[in-house]
């Protein structure tokens, strides 16, 4: 087929960027610029043309969502499925990399991943052994985030130095732990395979064999040792293209380094840099308050938003003021009302603000006047205690390790206390076998009778489990379902909540997973190895839709990145709140988080404020934040009464509604 339906219908900055074939590439892509679009024809073009085999090709996203939705595209735009391009995470990418050569490193071939949860798990057992009381004196994650550093060879936080000679002292007893366990944590899924990199030849020509492209997405937001990967395994082609946005770079403060995509033209030479400015997202008035607001940070590649969204009459932003925190949370009943008469569903609208406990008011708001809403950014689906434990359970049935199996043993509760616990971790030293080799035999341990039996029960009910899902996968949701009843899981949920509703949401999340653990597995015929992999997925985080089908979108500045809304309302845009005094301190990546927040509204944004909030149990008055305060009056309409007048459209709208009702009035009079 001809190169000319790779090109069509995009515009001339996007056809330079797939046209790009050999050395390193920068692709600017500014917030609605179409990127993913860039990122597919490229993608499809490369094959289609022959330039490359869909093989050579390594696609890495930082969300497995990002990373299907690409491929869906190429596939359905190349015509044919059997295109075979890795696309996935960088943590997914080193899980590869550490089955194929875990012997290298002495992993067991069925090693086990664990989460943040699990790691503040080895450490409190670990500063147990020391007599440290972590309540008392340290915090996990700072703690951990410590160790992070020491791994990496970086030089500690100065703002944390009571914790340097603890990490230090504690860092090779928690890699020793985990080498005991089995187990990788998030860092070494990204440590590990570069050191392979870096010590093995061998397995750097593998890779480099066999991948000759590289593409990366949300390169401003790569980490140390993500960039230290890609760097290694693109050194020999040198076809890496980059795309990112240095004006969306607002993860600093999990590691992300802005100077990557900053200093990529000058590592990576000689580096075509394409400016992707046309907005295909949002309204010429939106567009031009965003770029007022991040050309105030020195540091960046210039860009200037080009809006092409032709469709609505233009309005532009608007600040309300109000009185107080509840004067703002009220109003927004009449701004859902406002856009409703003009026709927008409660899915168009939502809420952004830039710390979790600005949404407790509006939801509290929202149940009171039983508006729909999901809240997305909080607790996440597998972070619920429920589902890790869910997890738990089949890592036991079919992988089981120490940390799984210990999560479980006594959950729900059947009398297996610590010392109990204690015993068969000394059993499992003595005679070198696991923990959970080690209650198996607990014939050999001194327990009590009725708690070697609940351990032997939990053994037989797990070993049924994995028959069962093994032998009728296609039934495997009600197996785990019943598999948990009777373990009185169900009933320890119904004990757990004084509100039934709430204990049967917790349930049906279960449900839920279970449903989507059986999809998983129909796609694969050996269901051991498929199940093994729907957990490595899992705790690797794959993200569950559980999406209101109608509701108002709720959500941090941080989770709406890569979000977009027809209407955009903002709250709390004042100092100390935005830019966050706390955590706000470095001011750049602060404005840099307002832009990202006003480049999610396609057709109105509206932002708020309030003279007086509650801080710290008191109420203070508050100041309008330094990002407002230096915006031209002709860019932003402002509101002090709380209320907008009526608009043509509105007016418009209202009076249709109004012979609306009355037609119907009269019909059902006749």
């Amino acid at each position: 087929m001809s190169e000319e339906r790779w090109l069509s219908g995009l515009n001339p900055e996007q056809k330079q960027a797939v046209l790009h074939n050999q050395g390193p590439a920068l692709i600017l892509a500014g917030a609605g610029s179409g990127k993913t679009t860039v990122l597919v024809h490229r993608t499809g073009r490369l094959i289609e043309e022959k330039i490359c085999r869909s093989e050579e090709i390594l696609l890495l996203t930082f969300t497995n969502k990002a990373a299907r939705e690409l491929m869906e595209r190429v596939k359905l735009k190349l015509e044919k499925t059997s295109a075979t391009i890795w696309a996935g995470t960088f943590h997914g990418f080193g899980l590869q990399v550490l089955k194929k050569y875990h012997e290298h490193l002495e992993l067991p071939k069925k090693f086990g991943i664990i989460d943040q949860s699990d790691s503040k798990s080895i450490l409190k057992e670990l500063l147990r052994y020391n007599k440290i009381d972590t309540k008392d004196q340290f915090d996990l994650d700072t703690l951990l985030s410590c160790i992070s550093c020491i791994r990496q060879h970086k030089s500690l936080p100065l703002a944390h130095k009571d914790y340097h000679e603890m990490a230090s002292h504690v860092t090779p007893k928690y890699l020793e732990r985990m080498k005991a366990l089995g187990v990788v944590d998030f860092d070494g899924l990204l440590l590990l395979p570069l050191s392979l990199l870096v010590e093995h030849q061998e397995v750097l020509d593998a890779y480099q064999s066999q991948f000759s492209y590289f593409m990366v997405d949300e390169f401003q937001d790569t980490n140390d040792l993500q960039m230290q990967l890609i760097q290694k395994l693109s050194s020999k082609s040198d076809n890496l293209t980059v795309v990112g946005d240095d004006d969306q770079a607002i993860y600093g403060w999990r590691g992300a380094q802005i100077s990557h995509i900053l200093d990529f033209p000058k590592h990576f030479k000689p580096c075509k840099v394409i400016h992707l400015e046309r907005n295909y997202r949002s309204q010429k008035a939106i567009l031009d308050f965003a770029n007022y607001i991040i050309q105030k940070n020195s540091s960046r590649f210039h860009k200037t938003l080009k809006s092409q969204n032709k469709k609505r009459k233009e309005v532009k932003p608007e600040l309300f003021v109000y009185e107080n925190e509840e004067e703002e949370a009220n109003s927004i009943l009449s701004h859902l009302q406002y856009f409703k008469d003009l026709g927008y569903e409660y899915k168009n609208l939502c809420i952004l603000y830039r710390s979790n406990t600005q949404s407790n008011i509006v939801e509290a708001l929202f149940r009171k006047e039983k508006i729909p809403y999901k809240v997305t950014g909080g607790t996440g689906f597998f972070d619920r205690k429920e589902i890790k434990d869910v997890l738990a359970f089949l890592l036991s049935s079919f992988r089981p390790n120490e940390i799984s199996f210990r999560r479980i043993l006594n959950t729900p509760p059947r009398g297996i206390g610590v010392q109990s616990v204690e015993k068969i971790s000394s059993y499992a030293k003595e005679i070198q076998r696991s923990f959970f080799q080690a209650s198996k035999q607990n014939m050999h341990i001194d327990l009590p009778m009725p708690c070697a039996q609940a351990i032997n029960d939990l053994h037989e009910q797990l070993s049924k489990l994995r028959k069962e899902i093994c032998q009728n996968p296609q039934t495997s949701a009600m197996t785990l379902i019943h598999f948990l009843q009777a373990l009185d899981y169900k009933k320890m949920i119904d004990q757990s909540f004084k509100n039934p509703s709430m204990a049967q949401k917790r349930w049906e999340m279960i449900e839920s997973f279970a449903h989507i653990m059986q999809s998983f597995l129909k796609q694969g015929h050996d269901i051991e190895a498929s199940m093994t992999d729907f957990v490595d997925a899992m705790m690797l985080g794959d993200s569950v839709e559980d999406q209101e089908q109608n509701g108002v979108q709720l959500m941090t500045l941080h989770a709406c990145k890569g979000l977009e809304f027809p209407i955009v309302i903002l709250l709390g845009v004042e100092e100390d709140l935005l830019p966050h005094r706390r955590l706000g301190e470095d001011i750049a990546e602060e404005r840099r988080l307002f832009y990202v927040g006003i480049t999610r509204a396609k057709d109105r944004l509206v932002l708020t404020r309030s003279k007086k909030r509650k801080k710290f149990g008191r109420v203070k008055d508050s100041v309008p934040s330094r990002f407002l305060v230096e915006v031209p009056e002709t860019l932003l309409h402002t509101f002090h009464s709380g209320y907008r007048p009526m608009g043509e459209d509105h007016r418009k709208k209202m009076i249709e509604k109004l012979y609306a009702k009355l037609d119907q009035m009269e019909k059902n009079e006749q």
